[in-house]
């Protein structure tokens, strides 16, 4: 397992140093978290804000751990493959809530929206995402990041409804044995 990274314990101290430069209005943040700009040292960053109370993702993969956070915090992060940069550089953890503070690599992102892109970058994404699973290929899961049932409902309808309802998302279903 990789070395473990220090979580602070609230968003001022993650902030430590930085100014506020405003709320990111135009992002494709489609699970509902919030975003802010800041600045630190002359170098801008984005925070992503994550609560169950405003990202749907989180609440129906019933994560009530901010897996980004686990993530930093077991050097998930830290051990992805050369190709891939996770662009964070500190969380904080608090009752409620969490922040994942990142570079801000804004002009080098995908275009908003959901028109297509360029054959080079759509093989530079297999490619990357190859060498992830790669690097990965006989991980496990120690960090307890999203069990299998959680992965494999969060898309379906029964949790959709759930979240139309504004009801809790619907347990999950036993796991499922495919051995016959």
């Amino acid at each position: 397992m990789p070395e473990r990274f220090p979580v602070c314990d609230s968003l001022e101290q993650l902030l430590d140093g930085a100014t506020h430069q405003g709320e990111l209005q135009r992002i494709d943040s489609l699970s509902g978290a919030t975003f802010s700009r800041v600045e630190r040292d002359g170098e801008p960053y984005v925070v992503k804000h994550l609560s169950l109370a405003n990202d749907w993702v989180m609440r129906a993969t019933r994560d009530t751990v901010f897996r980004p956070v686990l993530m930093w915090e077991s050097g998930l992060y830290a051990a992805l493959p050369d190709c891939l940069d996770s662009t964070v550089v500190g969380v904080a953890r608090y009752a409620g809530g969490a922040d994942v503070m990142m570079r801000d690599i804004s002009p080098w992102l995908v275009p908003e929206g959901d028109a297509a892109f360029p054959l080079a970058l759509h093989e530079q994404v297999l490619d990357h995402m190859a060498g992830l699973h790669a690097a990965f290929w006989d991980w496990s899961d120690e960090a307890g990041l999203c069990p299998p049932a959680d992965r494999w409902t969060f898309l379906s309808l029964r949790t959709a409804e759930a979240e139309q309802a504004g009801s809790d998302p619907v347990p999950a279903p036993p796991p499922a044995s495919f051995a016959k």
